[in-house]
């Protein structure tokens, strides 16, 4: 066995993995076009024009470009009115922007338990959650892996509950031969600089309901109603600078999409025959039957080994493979306590959610591990690096 970096060893990885954000002359020349075209802002023909570019490659009706994905979150929860007094069911784990938008809508987050591996909601969790109060449920595709959204779908409409997609991760990602963004009433998308495409920051709000839509233009545009008249709304308007870079962001992905995917099932095959983990992707057949965007290759440490994802991950990264752990519990976080007054009175929230029995929320959040996106734009050499990195690894466990 070769010496582990981290012990003075040659690491396995000195060159760099492929960098991110991904452009060329095509963004520059958007930028260029913006400043001379005198339109900076202000609901310009390019924010207008993406907005529906993503909706037609989601398979939508609508589609509508705004300042970040929380902010889209938020637009849509208002668009549904929901508010003060409601509730919302979601998952813990995921980034914190979606149990701000519900917070900051005046509603109250309620934490079902996730699926393992995918760390997705379970749908069958749902119901036990759900209250005279519960008013929507928000589906988070964890790392770009599709929810089950026909069994969440269905239990929404049993209830008269609406679906909210965050598909932040999930630009690209299908589910039954559908892309993310068309399978509920409304779905928010994340632009910021990690994201599948990205703008800096920015967001994007899709949907098939022209009700919906309309209300989120409104909150979106000032207030601004589509036809013409003022009401109560907020400035969530992209520039046209994020525009036109997003639109040229937007016409590369497709291939970036099917680069990745050959890149990550490539590794799932390499990682195949090693023990303590859980790799991501396939059902238990080895096969996949959605289209994972690959935002994230997330693996799970299986409960034997899960107490050493911290040395896993050290020795990962000094052998120069890029990997860090995945989310935290958010039910566990001290914003959400008890003794957060602000959060209590902003939401009118009596929920102890710390003490809250979310058992496989809290594996996830002791056993994942993630390599970001960013990686599979590479070739199959890189992969290999990462595969000796993790086979290097296992050696040095069962030699302790």
């Amino acid at each position: 066995m070769s010496k582990l970096a981290i012990n003075g060893g040659l690491p396995i990885r000195e060159k760099p993995f492929p960098s991110w954000p991904v452009w060329d002359e095509n963004e520059e020349k958007a930028i260029y076009e913006t400043v001379f075209s005198d339109k900076w802002g202000t609901l310009g023909p390019k924010a207008i024009q993406v907005g529906a570019d993503f909706a037609e490659y989601a398979g939508v009706e609508y589609g509508l470009a705004v300042t970040g994905g929380t902010v889209a979150l938020e637009i849509i929860l208002r668009s549904l009115g929901i508010g003060y007094g409601d509730e919302v069911i979601l998952t813990a784990y995921t980034f914190v922007a979606t149990v701000s938008a519900v917070a900051m809508t005046g509603a109250t987050p309620v934490f079902a338990d996730i699926e393992l591996p995918s760390c997705n909601i379970n749908p069958c969790g749902i119901e036990k959650h759900i209250t005279d109060k519960t008013k929507a449920v928000i589906t988070v595709h964890v790392a770009g892996y599709p929810c089950d959204m026909e069994m969440i779908c269905k239990i929404a409409k049993k209830h008269s509950l609406f679906v909210i997609e965050d598909a932040s991760h999930a630009h690209g990602t299908e589910y039954n031969g559908k892309k993310t963004g068309s399978l509920s009433d409304a779905a928010a998308f994340s632009c910021q600089n990690s994201k599948n495409i990205t703008s800096g920051e920015g967001g994007m709000i899709v949907t098939d309901n022209k009700e919906i839509f309309a209300e989120c233009w409104r909150y979106h545009n000032s207030g601004r109603t589509l036809d013409g008249l003022i009401k109560l709304g907020t400035n969530a308007r992209m520039t046209e600078f994020q525009a036109g870079v997003l639109s040229e962001q937007l016409k590369r992905m497709p291939g970036q999409l099917k680069k990745r995917e050959e890149n990550a099932r490539y590794l799932i095959d390499k990682l195949a025959k090693i023990d303590g983990i859980m790799l991501p992707g396939a059902d238990n057949n080895g096969r996949f039957d959605y289209a994972h965007s690959w935002f994230l290759f997330q693996i799970m440490m299986d409960s034997e080994n899960k107490n050493r994802r911290g040395e896993w991950i050290k020795i990962l990264t000094a052998e120069g493979i890029p990997i860090s752990k995945g989310y935290p519990n958010l039910a566990r976080e001290k914003f959400l306590s008890l003794d957060n007054s602000y959060f209590r009175k902003s939401t009118g929230s009596v929920i102890d959610y710390a003490s809250a029995a979310l058992p496989n929320t809290d594996t996830a959040a002791e056993s994942a591990m993630w390599i970001t996106g960013r990686v599979f734009l590479g070739d199959k050499k890189d992969m290999d690096d990462i595969a000796e990195g993790f086979y290097k690894t296992v050696e040095y466990k069962n030699e302790k």
